[in-house]
């Protein structure tokens, strides 16, 4: 195990490893930030520099010496407080947890900067982290199983375990290798309102990275029993937020976006309830996802299963004081990306549960210079597989429909009694929203245009005649 001895400058550790006995060369001058900085050489104690700024130090280069650079890290058993060891930090501190399960409650990481927080292999923290107000903070390789919930005001079953990790007024955090395990609360309705990650409106640059998101055991037997009780995955607010190549599994939804300049990309969504991943933030890019194996919660009716979600699922924002503008159509999504997308309904087609999964959705609000392009859609259903509402374009934002492949592999319906496979409608709007009796109206008089082209699709194409098409 390396042993730290602090000291008090780059020519006592010259001296103490007697670099000026010995013919070196100096091989460059550089300019260092006031990190910890280890040097660590054959047969000799290892030594650390203190937190002095250095200025163009020299560092030498020894025959039989090499000098390496590290950031100092304390390591956290099961047991000792992780708590206090956050609270202590400085600013370029390194906390890595040793192997082993720590039951930590809620953990609060609160005005810090330049903090590293790493699990070693085999490492579980029983409870909650909440992430506030900091600043270039990193997490990576710990597994999370959930406390009983106190860190947010929604009311839940008090037998619920959720792992949660929340993240408000912060920026510069990434997050990667995690594992969130929501493994308790079957039979508890009203859970899926609830996200395992949960990044708020006043948080920017977050990424959340090669993790994985499970809400119940990877073996979850699918079922509507099991179903009702899985939680969502990510849910984000934050603008300019990174969800890259996490996996989502037995989940309800597995991500939900509403902030600007989303990146959600490469991300594997299966075994999920609701959908698969919703949008509601202007220029977010949806690409390269693999979406599969939607199960559906409702008992069968008229011989179908008429719980129909979506793989992807768009619609306008609105703001907090008119939540319901988006279905009177008062409000615009605009400017996303969906591309490179496959999205499959079932894997396997005798599988037990499975729900009449939608490809791509845009519904309430008008759509505003959308790129829906080079997805590839089975939908195993008699629904959709691309519908947007109130397509419009601009001079320089032009809304496009193009090089997607759609099928349909529902085999108890010939296909000329399917629904078609592509459809453009104008927008449609309720007066009052809340009045289920009320039909929706829809909105003609306005400019809606969109480029289709290349599209490889089985069934029909349905577009609305007050909809102008063009192939550029």
């Amino acid at each position: 195990m390396l042993q730290f001895q602090p000291l008090s400058s780059l020519a006592t550790l010259m001296q103490n490893q007697k670099l000026r006995s010995q013919s070196e060369t100096m091989t460059s001058l550089i300019s260092l930030r006031p990190l910890q900085y280890i040097t660590q050489t054959s047969g000799i104690q290892t030594q650390v520099l203190d937190r002095t700024e250095l200025t163009s130090p020299k560092i030498f280069k020894p025959v039989m010496k090499q000098i390496l650079l590290f950031e100092s890290a304390q390591v956290i058993s099961p047991g000792e407080s992780l708590q206090e060891a956050i609270k202590k930090a400085q600013p370029g501190d390194t906390i890595r947890l040793a192997s082993g399960t720590h039951h930590l409650g809620d953990l609060l990481i609160q005005n810090k900067f330049d903090l590293k927080l790493i699990g070693e292999p085999g490492t579980k923290i029983i409870g909650n982290i909440q992430i506030n107000n900091s600043n270039t903070i990193s997490i990576k390789g710990i597994q999370i199983e959930g406390n009983q919930i106190r860190s947010m005001p929604r009311p839940v079953p008090t037998d619920v375990n959720v792992p949660e990790v929340i993240i408000n007024g912060s920026s510069q955090i990434e997050l990667t290798s995690l594992t969130l395990n929501h493994l308790n609360g079957h039979g508890q309705q009203g859970n899926r309102t609830r996200s395992m990650l949960e990044i708020g409106p006043t948080s920017q640059d977050v990424k959340i990275s090669n993790s994985h998101f499970f809400s119940g055991p990877q073996d979850l037997e699918p079922g509507p029993q099991n179903q009702r009780t899985l939680v969502n995955g990510i849910r984000s607010m934050g603008k300019e937020t990174i969800l890259e190549g996490n996996t989502f599994n037995n989940v309800s939804i597995g991500i939900q976006s509403g902030g600007v300049g989303a990146v959600i990309s490469d991300n594997k969504i299966a075994n999920f309830s609701q959908d698969g991943i919703q949008v509601y933030g202007h220029q977010t890019q949806i690409k390269n996802n693999t979406i599969t194996d939607l199960i559906y919660l409702d008992a069968p009716e008229n011989g179908e299963k008429i719980a129909h979600h979506d793989a992807i699922q768009l619609w306008a924002p609105e703001p907090a004081d008119d939540r319901e503008g988006r279905y009177k159509g008062k409000y615009a999504l605009e400017n996303v990306q969906i591309t490179g997308n496959i999205i499959k309904s079932s894997t396997d087609p005798n599988r037990a549960y499975q729900g009449i999964l939608q490809g791509i959705a845009a519904f309430d609000g008008y759509m505003d210079g959308l790129n829906v392009s080079y997805n590839q859609i089975e939908t195993h259903s008699t629904q959709h597989g691309i519908t947007i509402n109130a397509p419009r374009s601009s001079q320089s934002n032009r809304f496009m429909i193009a090089h997607n492949t759609i099928e349909n592999q529902w085999v108890a319906k010939p296909l000329n009694e399917l629904k078609p496979t592509l459809n453009l409608n104008v927008l449609r709007f309720k007066q009052n929203p809340q009045n289920q009796a009320e039909q929706w109206s829809w909105r003609k008089n306005d400019h809606y245009a969109v480029i289709l082209k290349n599209n490889a699709v089985q069934t029909a194409i349905n577009i609305q005649p007050e909809i102008l098409v063009s192939d550029r």
